[in-house]
């Protein structure tokens, strides 16, 4: 049996499995390089568990893993997406042996394809189901986004709510996958007694936290009690502004 280097206890194997011969020649783990293309962990806590879950599996297996910070300048995400693609494509031009990433656009679909036609596997993670499903990757690590929108809907309107909002950061066709399951949430278990208004997107004005708190507050443009308001932010962007909304 090839000892791969990983950090576990095999003696409890039967002696069967210990002394067998491995048809297959060993492989040099440490020889093999792992790319991945992630946002910046300093952007929010979403990425932080992501990439210490990636760390932690390229410890324990032993192979070199190509991970760096991904840079948003101002919250900008198609410079975002653009420099994703680029990297993606130069980590499998560099010849990486597999490489993890998010699909949040075509162009990074792109990307992911040029990785493909090099013989280069790639797994996708967190936005990206239906690209990945169109590029036939082998996995796809995420919650099912409109799954998630629908079933945010019926908790809340389970805890009451009446008036619904879902707001969007950032154009990513997961977000509103994420908002429609809320809507459908709301047509199909609300029996007409919770009404959704709008799905709000990002636009120009959306550039720091004040004024995000001052445009949804001027889309409600309710006076007084907002009892019954439910509001589903679909990312974890401007979370802390949102709990001191109106």
């Amino acid at each position: 049996v090839c000892d791969r280097g990983f950090p576990h206890d095999f003696s409890t194997f039967s002696s069967e499995i210990s002394t067998a011969t491995s048809k297959c020649d060993c492989i040099d783990m440490s020889s093999i390089r792992i790319g991945g293309v992630l946002s910046d962990p300093d952007l929010g806590e979403f990425w932080k568990p992501v990439w210490e879950a990636a760390k932690t599996a390229a410890a324990d297996s032993g192979v070199s893993l190509l991970l760096d910070p991904l840079e948003r300048p101002d919250n900008d995400f198609e410079t975002e997406h653009t420099k994703t693609a680029e990297k993606v494509r130069s980590l499998c031009q560099e010849g990486v042996d597999g490489l993890f990433t998010s699909i949040k656009s075509q162009e990074i679909a792109d990307a992911v394809q040029y990785c493909l036609d090099l013989n280069v596997p790639v797994i996708s993670l967190n936005s990206g189901l239906q690209w990945s499903q169109s590029l036939g990757l082998t996995q796809h690590a995420s919650q099912v986004e409109y799954v998630s929108g629908y079933g945010a809907g019926k908790r809340m309107i389970e805890a009451g709510m009446k008036t619904a909002y879902c707001v969007r950061f950032f154009l990513d066709d997961d977000l509103y996958d994420r908002c429609n399951g809320f809507r459908d949430a709301i047509d199909d278990l609300s029996a007409g007694e919770t009404t959704f208004v709008t799905d709000m997107a990002p636009h120009q004005g959306w550039d720091s936290k004040q004024s995000f708190k001052s445009h949804v507050e001027e889309t409600i443009a309710l006076e007084g009690d907002w009892d019954g308001i439910g509001i589903l932010l679909v990312s974890d962007v401007f979370v802390d502004e949102a709990l001191f909304l109106k």
